[in-house]
């Protein structure tokens, strides 16, 4: 075990809920599980573009498929619905007990920061918005450096922003390739348990997890907290 000095954190679905954006499928008539394969279906598209050198952002794929999702369910006016559906991005609210976990995070006097596949002034926004902004220090996107994660490309921009090893890095999400991404270039690992999720076999075993963020940020405070005391 390494002592954290810095930790990264994803920023929709282990920040941020993404129930606004069912919502708005709900409120189309559309299933909200058209949610999940829509978002899942936008990193796809993300991660094999990447694969050829091609960055599209996330707003432009989440426009495209949403527009065609929209129309195999006869959403008139798709196009523009979808435009409107992204902006609820904006809107998200946090998941249970984040600003409990940043506040137990603070505590172990480190640096704190937001990575995501998304828009970064949106995340500044919603932690403003939030009272959260307090306890992050810097939001990073992958706009930044035009790489999806989870290449090596966006993490290491992070770590070397603030000139720590990434073995004094967590990175904390809710998404095993997320994990997996971090892993590879060497970064610590916390993973938030989805109720129904099992981890591959195939993805490394995280350092620290939980079934939610608060949990989370309780073994690694508890953990981290011994670490000091033995040394």
């Amino acid at each position: 075990m390494q002592k954290i000095k810095l930790i990264i954190f994803d920023v929709n679905q282990t920040m941020f809920s993404l129930n606004k954006i069912e919502n708005e499928f709900n409120n189309l008539g559309i299933s909200p599980l058209y949610c999940d394969i829509w978002f899942n279906s936008v990193l796809k598209e993300g991660f094999a573009l990447n694969n050829i050198n091609k960055f599209i952002t996330f707003k432009d794929i989440g426009i495209s498929i949403l527009t065609n999702i929209l129309n195999i369910n006869q959403i008139r006016n798709s196009e523009e619905i979808s435009k409107k559906i992204i902006k609820n991005f904006n809107k998200l609210e946090p998941v249970n007990g984040l600003g409990k976990s940043l506040r137990n995070f603070s505590l172990l006097n480190i640096k704190m920061a937001t990575l995501t596949n998304g828009n970064k002034d949106t995340t500044y926004e919603l932690l403003v918005k939030n009272n959260l902004d307090k306890f992050i220090t810097k939001t990073f996107s992958i706009d930044d450096v035009e790489c999806w994660k989870p290449s090596p490309k966006p993490y290491l921009m992070v770590t070397k922003y603030f000139g720590i090893k990434p073995e004094n890095t967590l990175m904390i999400a809710c998404h095993s390739w997320d994990l997996e991404g971090a892993k590879n270039v060497g970064l610590q690992i916390g993973y938030i348990k989805k109720t129904t999720e099992v981890l591959p076999e195939y993805i490394h075993s995280p350092d620290y997890q939980g079934k939610n963020i608060l949990e989370l940020s309780k073994d690694v405070l508890r953990s981290q907290q011994k670490l000091i005391t033995s040394i």
